[in-house]
This record gives C-alpha cells, structure tokens and sequence, in this order.
C-alpha cells in the first residue's frame, strides 16, 4: 500500500508541473498584424481597394439632392432667383430638369441667367427685392406637379417634374423644375438685346437718355401676340417710374387692367403728383373700366 500511494503522489506530482510549466502556442494574431512591414502592407492594400471602389462604383444622379416635394423644389428655385446674382442663377439652373435642356445649346445656361434676372427685377420693382418673404407656394389641386407661387400680389406658376430611379430606391423621388409658366428661356434674347442697348446708351448719354428710349418704347404700341406677362414686364417698370411715363403707356396696361399687379400701380399713379395730370386721369380711367376710344386708338392698343 505504501508503494502504491508513494507512486500515486509522484504521478500526481508530475501533472501538476506539467499544468504549471507554460505552453509556447506561438505569436497571438495581432502580435503578428503589428509588425510594421506587415501593417503597413496591409494599410496598402486598404487604400487601394477603397481607391479602386470609389473610381468604379456608380454615380448618383444628378438629381439625388434635389427636393423630395414638388412645392420644396418650387421653394428653392424662387429663392435662388430671388438671391440676385450669377452664381445663385447658376444653382437655380442646376435645377431645371434635363428633359427640358438642349445639351446642344452653349449659349443655354446663360439664356437662363437672363430670364432670372428679368424675372428677378419685375418682382423686386413691383415689390421688393425680399420679394420670396412674402411668397406662398401651394399645389394645384387638378395637378399637383403643378405648384403655385403667389409673390404678393402676383401668381407664377411653377412647373415640376418627379424624378426616380430603381437602381436608386434608397432616392425615392426627387423633384426637377421644369419651367416658370409666365417666363419663357425664348425671350432672353429680346431682352439681353434690350439690356445691351440700354447699358450702351447709359455709358455714353447718362440715365436720362435710357428714361427717354424708355418713354418711347412705352407709346410704340403692343408687339403682336404679346402675353399678359410680356405685357405686364414690358410696361410697369415704364410706368413706375415717373421720370419717363406716358400717358400711352398708361393706356397700354388696357387689356391687363383688371391684373391684381397692374391695379396696384394704376392706384399708385392715380394718387401721386409725381405724375403728370394726363396720366394720372387716364390711371383712374383704366380702375373705372371706362376710357374713351380715342385713347386707345392713339396709343396703339387693340383688344
């Protein structure tokens, strides 16, 4: 017996070294990703996939941080005008949808421009130029791609587009501006040309010679098939100023007397001595409703 618990106690003995003596299982994995050759192999490796990644994954679309309303990208389009300048005409450009652009056109992006500034200026003239404070957007019931601008008293309508993608479903649907009812691109040009003229004629004759050309445009009678608009564009900023009304002129805002922009300005003039008294009567003639047909025949206004 004491042989056999002599052996027991000694193979006893013998595990418990063995328990205690340390095992060499080798370097631990980070061990290994922390030698510098192999770590900065690894960090290679790394920024040249994500390089590869970002050379050749897809690109967004174009579209992909336009509004997601009808009425946010109305929002947006009419506050960039509203800012002034070429670069804010620029994003507002952004925002006009590719369907409606010509990729062919060069001189696009700046017919663009123009139509904003005109635009920009006959809301700033008739009101101010924080004209997007006081403006109200809503959607046309019938269509609701279709938003409504009501800039004071005057209404714009703005037309939208839903853009989407399924190859971008995280997207949904983004919404591009297709074009502002009352302001058509095709008029830049008219317009840049009239803008030229008058910066050329105020260079070298001064101020008063553009109020004198303007005195004239304003008694030469309707282009023909001239929209409200047009009209409206072409006339107010004539007949805001004092300095170069006419009579005709007045007379001339005939067939948009009952515009909500246009009565407003006739009742200004009604009431201000800055004008004379012939446009001032014929003001108050245009709010009756009631002007005698010499008037208009002389001042070359047709229904």
């Amino acid at each position: 017996m004491d042989a056999f618990a002599a052996a027991k106690r000694a193979a006893q003995q013998r595990g418990l070294r063995a328990a205690e003596a340390p095992v060499d299982r080798g370097p631990s994995p980070l061990a290994i990703l922390w030698q510098p050759k192999l770590f900065l192999l690894i960090i290679v490796v790394a920024l040249a996939g994500w390089g590869i990644y970002t050379v050749t994954r897809p690109k967004p679309p174009r579209w992909a941080t336009f509004p997601t309303t009808g009425i946010d990208s109305a929002k947006l389009f009419l506050t960039r005008i509203s800012a002034g300048d070429d670069d804010s005409y620029n994003q507002a450009y952004a925002l006009i949808a590719d369907s409606v652009r010509d990729p062919k056109d060069s001189e696009e992006r700046g017919n663009y421009r123009q139509i904003f500034h005109n635009m920009n200026l006959y809301l700033s003239g008739e009101f101010d130029p924080g004209w997007i404070a006081k403006t109200q957007f809503e959607a046309d019931p019938a269509d609701p791609n279709l938003i409504i601008a009501h800039v004071d008293k005057e209404t714009l309508h703005i037309r939208t587009a839903a853009q989407s993608d399924p190859k971008w479903p995280e997207l949904g649907s983004r919404y591009e501006v297709l074009g502002i009812s009352e302001f058509d691109v095709r008029d830049a040009a008219a317009f840049r040309q009239m803008a030229g003229i008058e910066a050329i004629i105020r260079s070298s004759a001064g101020q008063g010679a553009v109020d004198n050309i303007d005195m004239i445009r304003g008694t030469g009678g309707a282009p023909r098939h001239e929209t409200p608009m047009q009209k409206k564009v072409r006339l107010l900023p004539i007949v805001r100023n004092p300095h170069s009304v006419s009579w005709k002129a007045v007379v001339g805002l005939w067939p948009v007397r009952q515009d909500p922009v246009v009565r407003n300005r006739l009742e200004q003039i009604a009431g201000d001595d800055r004008y004379d008294n012939e446009s001032r009567a014929r003001a108050g003639d245009l709010l009756k409703g009631k002007i005698e047909e010499e008037y208009l025949v002389a001042a070359g206004v047709e229904e």
